[in-house]
């Protein structure tokens, strides 16, 4: 990208990492490590989320500092902030963040980041198996559902037993429900953009399927 190899061709000159901005050298586009272990990250190098941040910390005068091209001019800054952030937990400062004008987010873990309520939210978490749960879209060739599906589905052969609970509109090539499933959503045979009959292994009203044309 041009903040990155625009110094190549300006001048024919090699980085030295530890001071572009993408690789350490900006204050504010870093992360840092918090009283308890774990780590925040400022994201935002714009002179104005420096302002703000430093301002509310009663530093104004390392504003200048921000200013700064990345690299050894920011070092003092960056030290600052180590300093700083260790003063409280990670916890602490996503509270004392909050509300304002400054790119700032805790650090996650793999499993934090699988449970944040904004994971469900964007459709990015999947599970399978019976009793699981699925958030999010399932395109495959063939699927075998036995859960909750939370999201659209569109698959080639396509097996809705007994115990899933489905809500999603559904495009299929060809489909087999037992009875007992539940459906709520749009049918669709993926080569008619109608809703389609839909077969079931046992004519059963045990079958609960919302059929929406």
């Amino acid at each position: 990208t041009p903040n990155v190899t625009g110094k190549i061709f300006a001048t024919g000159q090699p980085h030295t990492p530890k001071d572009e901005r993408s690789w350490g050298g900006a204050a504010m586009f870093n992360l840092y490590e918090c009283a308890d272990g774990r780590w925040v990250c400022l994201g935002g190098s714009e002179v104005k989320f420096a302002r703000n941040l430093l301002t509310a910390w009663e530093r104004p005068d390392l504003i200048a500092l921000a200013e700064l091209p990345p690299g050894p001019g920011q070092a003092p800054l960056r030290e600052f902030f180590r300093a700083k952030f260790r003063e409280k937990t990670r916890a602490g400062w996503e509270v004392w963040f909050e509300g304002r004008d400054i790119c700032f987010a805790p650090v996650r873990n793999l499993k934090e980041a699988f449970d944040d309520p904004a994971v469900a939210a964007r459709g990015m978490l999947a599970f399978d198996g019976e009793g699981s749960e699925i958030v999010g879209a399932i395109c495959a060739q063939s699927a075998r559902l036995a859960g909750v599906v939370r999201g659209s589905i569109d698959a080639g052969h396509l097996i809705i037993l007994k115990s899933a609970r489905i809500n999603g509109d559904v495009s299929y090539d060809a489909l087999t429900i037992e009875q007992g499933a539940e459906v709520e959503g749009h049918f669709a045979h993926r080569s008619n953009s109608t809703a389609s009959a839909i077969p079931l292994t046992h004519e059963d009203d045990a079958a609960r399927i919302s059929l929406v044309s």
